[in-house]
């Protein structure tokens, strides 16, 4: 049986990355999405590239896209279809007290 895939979008933000650990722990393989806005938005001091190099080093075959979350296409062409689970830290309002990232894996 192959080792499941997590699809983590904002995954160098504080959620997004705690999420690719935790499922690289659960004993998923992980491919992430993130390109970095906080740097255009908050200039160096926002900038996640440190958070994109610890998950590279932490978590064994990680995959990384940088793009832009409303490219549509983009998306398509990177997406692993048949991954088991895809948590979106790039957008935190959904997220409610009380929820896991068990409630965000596909069965």
């Amino acid at each position: 049986m192959p080792t499941p895939l997590a699809f983590i979008t904002g995954s160098c933000g504080l959620i997004g990355s705690e999420v690719s650990l935790y499922f690289s722990r659960s004993g998923f393989r992980i491919a992430g999405l993130d390109n970095n806005q906080r740097a255009v938005f908050f200039g160096p001091a926002g900038d996640t590239s440190w958070v994109l190099e610890r998950l590279r080093t932490t978590i064994p075959g990680y995959q990384h896209c940088a793009v832009d979350i409303r490219d549509r296409e983009a998306i398509l062409r990177f997406a692993p279809f048949g991954a088991r689970a895809i948590p979106d830290g790039a957008q935190q309002p959904w997220v409610k007290r009380g929820s896991s990232a068990r409630d965000f894996v596909c069965s």
